[in-house]
């Protein structure tokens, strides 16, 4: 059985097997309701819309650290502080930073290890022990892993005195080697005849002697004479487009010469055509509730914290951040598929398509759906994005 313990403070504690909470300005808590909660072992979303009263815009200070199945899940908010021991040592996080809240995951293996505490929490205060109750404390700490003095290092064992070694046996005297033939290094081209001074005499060899060593040299063609000459073929880059005239120019008798100048012209040319031809094409736009415009030129991915994944440098997706806590890390996905436009719900909480003169009907989860201008997609109470003409 897990040991739970906490110190005597100003905050609200519920402790109940398997969740611990501490939370501050409680006075518009059902803390009859939110105990009853506790014991019908609830998810995150229905704490945190029992802590708010129906309302996340209501949400109090809080920590909130739950365990079960080899797992601590913990959730903060406001200036509090939650220490969990991992198999890697302890992890602290804190909630000070963040606007909304923040949630944590740690797999964990043997004894569980945790804390939550106000930043104002003090260590020498009372400690007590608690197994279901509601109390008022300053700090909540279940298990023991996070107070268990870390295990001696091991002393290295002494180290052997190595063995004498053994003495070396007496190496094979080496067998006579063969005796080398006298080597002549050729005598060098142009070099001088024997008994012959050459301070005195400047020898030149004759072509004779390069025949010996190298074979006799055969005369060819110059390289002018070995080019092959097709004067009615043109060698140049493929044309996207008919030829002009300034492609094939007049000036130049043999029609198959083209001057450097000439040549930088054509391809300039035909890079612009290139480029007008990959440039990304706008097929509609999304206006935000909040105001914000988007054209829709490449995928658009629109959430809390969207995050773009198996994408390249080609594909490279507008990203859209929606500040509601409501609207998941990544709601929406934009495409652009045929020249139009294509919507899929990634969310956990789902988003209404209302159609121009329609009901609303559920996005279907998953797959694609081509919508058009006058569309109107309503991902949480407060925040929609109509499809427009760009």
């Amino acid at each position: 059985m897990t040991r739970i313990r906490y110190r005597v403070g100003s905050a609200v504690g519920l402790v109940r097997p398997g969740v611990a909470i501490l939370v501050e300005d409680a006075a518009h808590l059902d803390l009859v309701a939110l105990w009853e909660q506790l014991d019908t072992d609830p998810d995150v979303l229905t704490l945190l819309d029992a802590l708010g009263g129906g309302r996340l815009t209501g949400l109090p200070r809080f920590a909130v650290v739950m365990w079960r199945d080899g797992e601590i899940r913990a959730v903060v908010r406001g200036d509090y502080v939650v220490e969990v021991a991992g198999e890697e040592g302890a992890v602290e996080w804190r909630g000070a930073d963040v606007s909304t809240w923040s949630e944590h995951r740690l797999p964990v293996s043997g004894d569980i290890g945790a804390r939550i505490s106000t930043a104002a929490a003090a260590p020498d205060a009372r400690e007590l022990m608690a197994d279901a109750a509601v109390v008022l404390a300053s700090s909540i700490t279940v298990g023991d892993a996070l107070d268990r003095e870390p295990e001696p290092e091991a002393e290295p064992a002494p180290e052997s005195e190595p063995e004498p070694e053994a003495a070396a046996e007496p190496e094979p005297e080496p067998e006579p080697e063969p005796a080398l033939q006298e080597h002549r290094e050729p005598a060098a081209i142009g070099a001088a005849p024997a008994g012959v001074d050459p301070a005195a005499t400047i020898f030149e060899a004759d072509e004779s002697r390069y025949d010996e060593l190298w074979g006799a040299t055969v005369a060819g063609r110059r390289p002018e004479d070995a080019a092959v000459r097709e004067p009615d073929q043109i060698v140049s880059e493929p044309s996207a487009g008919p030829a002009s005239a300034e492609d094939h120019p007049k000036d130049h008798p043999e029609d198959h010469t083209m001057t450097p100048e000439e040549f930088a012209k054509l391809r300039a040319r035909r890079a612009g055509t290139r480029q007008a031809a990959d440039a990304p094409v706008v097929v509609a736009r999304l206006v935000f509730s909040t105001g914000k415009e988007v054209d829709v030129d490449r995928p658009v991915l629109v959430g809390r914290s969207p995050r773009a994944t198996n994408t390249t440098s080609a594909t490279l997706p507008t990203l859209v951040v929606i500040e509601d806590p409501y609207v998941s890390g990544t709601h929406l996905e934009f495409g652009v598929v045929d020249g139009g436009l294509t919507v899929t719900d990634v969310s956990t909480n789902g988003t209404v398509l209302r159609r121009p003169g329609g009901v609303g009907t559920p996005l279907p989860k998953g797959l694609a759906t081509s919508v058009r201008a006058g569309d109107i997609l309503q991902i949480s109470d407060g925040i929609c994005v109509e499809v427009t003409l760009p």
